[in-house]
């Protein structure tokens, strides 16, 4: 007897799927510039603090703003720069770093805590589809258990709002945006038109999918953070007197007024792009392992639009290969189907009959087990016949 396989089986993963490629146009990307450099062991040593303070301090601030219903909103709508965050921050800053890397954690800890809810998010609405999973505000307030006349009373202050800022632009001459209400009108008409058994259903769901999805998606743990340094933290420099083409100057949050000042070189290549892009945002470094510090430079690369002079459409049918709007053929499958019709599908029919007898042979002898030795040897030759047939490049 075979014996049975003890082996288990992977519980299967559901994946999500793959966004489909832009083929849009770009007028603008993202690209960065990594510079490396060598500090000594007393910058290493400040550096590697500054690192090891700012991870301890972004997951500080992601272990305080994990599962806080009171902030579901603003995460949400990833609103950093928002009133309610930054007095958070201010509340809860650590003592260790300096406001602005303390705000750079928090930040930082914003981004991943936000990501992690958009991965709730999506499967609640996956799961319970409804306004109330759809919409970013409608989602909060069913969480933080609002009824549906707070959420239609919240919806219609966002409707009076809009509406005050046109008016506010008509007066000061501009074009306000149009249809900029209509959803959450048509999410107040949607509401309204819903019963109380209904609306509890649809609560109930997305709250319970919520809590399961909080145990799916665990909370962020950040072991090696990138420093991100603003403006006010660093500069970035080119050389004077040093062979490094780089030297970048980050403040020491130990010793005040003082920086770190570290040599970084690059390829030819980055110093051309940082010659012509410069750096003009934020910047990460991180200590990697053999002691070196690398310096993440993200700019913007702008792309020219192209200039379209003239549009022409193209139909791609069965008679001909592409007819254009201008009334101009290429190409005709005509040929084609003809050879395929009387050439390729007689042949594989063929093909496809021996391959058949093949496999009646195959499961023939192994279903019958006591054949005589004769009987087994001719099916076999027979087996080899067809084989010999197939691998032929002759017709058949």
């Amino acid at each position: 007897m075979a014996k049975k396989s003890t082996s288990k089986k992977k519980p299967s993963v559901k994946r999500a799927p793959k966004t489909k490629k832009k083929t849009d146009f770009k007028t603008s990307e993202q690209r960065s510039v990594f510079l490396y450099g060598k500090p000594n062991k007393e910058k290493l040593a400040k550096l590697s603090k500054i690192q090891n303070d700012y991870t301890a301090a972004s997951q500080h601030y992601v272990d305080l703003l994990a599962d806080n219903e009171d902030f579901l909103l603003p995460l949400l709508k990833h609103d950093r720069k928002g009133h309610e965050l930054r007095s958070l921050e201010k509340a809860n800053r650590v003592s260790y770093l300096t406001s602005a890397l303390s705000q750079s954690a928090f930040d930082h800890a914003v981004d991943m805590v936000a990501n992690r809810l958009d991965n709730i998010k999506s499967y609640v609405y996956e799961n319970a589809p409804s306004v109330l999973s759809s919409s970013k505000v409608l989602f909060a307030m069913c969480v933080q258990n609002k009824s549906k006349n707070e959420m239609i009373s919240a919806f219609k202050d966002i409707v009076e709002n809009i509406h005050k800022q046109d008016e506010e632009k008509l007066k000061e001459g501009k074009t306000p945006q149009q249809g900029k209400d209509k959803f959450y009108i048509d999410t107040i008409a949607e509401l309204e038109s819903m019963n109380d058994c209904t609306f509890n259903a649809n609560a109930d769901a997305v709250r319970l999918y919520y809590y399961e999805g909080t145990a799916i998606f665990r909370v962020p743990t950040i072991k090696h953070a990138s420093v991100r340094l603003v403006s006010t933290l660093y500069t970035l420099e080119k050389s004077k007197n040093i062979e490094a083409p780089y030297v970048i100057s980050v403040t020491d949050p130990s010793s005040r007024g003082k920086r770190i000042d570290v040599p970084l070189n690059t390829s030819r290549n980055s110093l051309r792009r940082l010659d012509q892009y410069g750096a003009k945002h934020s910047v990460d470094y991180t200590i990697r392992k053999d002691g070196l510090i690398k310096v993440t430079v993200a700019f913007e690369k702008k792309h020219i639009t192209p200039e379209v002079k003239k549009l022409r459409g193209v139909d791609v049918g069965t008679n001909d290969a592409l007819h254009t709007s201008d009334d101009k053929a290429f190409g005709s499958f005509d040929q084609c189907a003809k050879f395929y019709d009387e050439q390729v599908l007689p042949l594989a029919g063929v093909r496809s009959s021996i391959l058949n007898k093949k496999r009646a042979i195959k499961h023939y002898l192994h279903t019958h087990k006591n054949l005589p030795d004769n009987v087994k040897k001719d099916l076999r030759d027979k087996m080899d016949r067809l084989e010999a047939m197939l691998r032929r490049d002759k017709e058949y």
